[in-house]
């Protein structure tokens, strides 16, 4: 694949960062936004920006399934003001270590997440996929300790993320709520658990289209 380089990183920036989680023979695929919120000189490749984010994410992930699941890796992608080339990475890859029996696997805890302002472009939704059983009550609800998880694991995504390029340069993410039609991102930093699983679309090893490609 060839470089995608970012000669000029520019704020506001955004960037789709499609995080995948894989327990045989399914695949989870989150669609994450990050924002240059901050930068100093230098020159970043895409590349570089993917791997530090994944490796920076994959211990938000690891702790919400069980040991037979799995992080993959991600794709990542500038989205706005105009869309790269895409990157992919496996930094960070590995088990899950939140118990070894595990919840039915169609479901998904999630939050959903907002900038605080009004309207459906205004809000998103990150799923944690492979939820172990441990997390869920007599019920089959997400229960004290499944929210406390959550809770940690948010504070890594919500957080502002430091890329360094190997010339120097650095960027600033942060994750924000992205509108498709006006290409523009917003900054998200309030969350709602849901203590309901969620059903997410899962991709298979079968049709190749739904495999992650790499």
């Amino acid at each position: 694949m060839a470089v995608a380089v970012i000669p000029a990183p520019a704020l506001n920036d955004t960037f789709e960062f499609k995080l995948f989680c894989q327990y045989t023979p399914q695949f989870s695929c989150n669609v994450l936004h990050y924002k240059i919120v901050a930068l100093n000189g230098g020159v970043v490749t895409l590349e570089e920006m993917a791997d530090a984010l994944s490796l920076q994410l994959a211990p938000a992930w690891k702790p919400l399934f069980f040991t037979s699941a799995s992080y993959y890796g991600a794709l990542m992608r500038r989205v706005a003001p105009d869309a790269t080339l895409q990157a992919q990475t496996k930094q960070g890859a590995g088990p899950g270590t939140a118990g070894t029996s595990a919840a039915p696997p169609s479901g998904s805890m999630y939050v959903t997440t907002t900038t605080g302002q009004p309207g459906r472009k205004n809000r998103g939704r990150i799923y944690f996929p492979f939820p172990p059983i441990q997390f869920l009550d007599v019920g089959g609800n997400l229960d004290a300790a499944g929210s406390a998880a959550i809770q940690l694991s948010m504070n890594t995504i919500l957080q502002t993320h430091v890329v360094s390029g190997a010339s120097g340069g650095t960027v600033t993410l942060q994750y924000a709520i992205y509108n498709r039609a006006a290409k523009t991102s917003q900054p998200a930093s309030q969350y709602f658990i849901r203590t309901h699983l969620g059903t997410q679309v899962r991709r298979g090893f079968a049709k190749p289209n739904d495999r992650p490609p790499f």
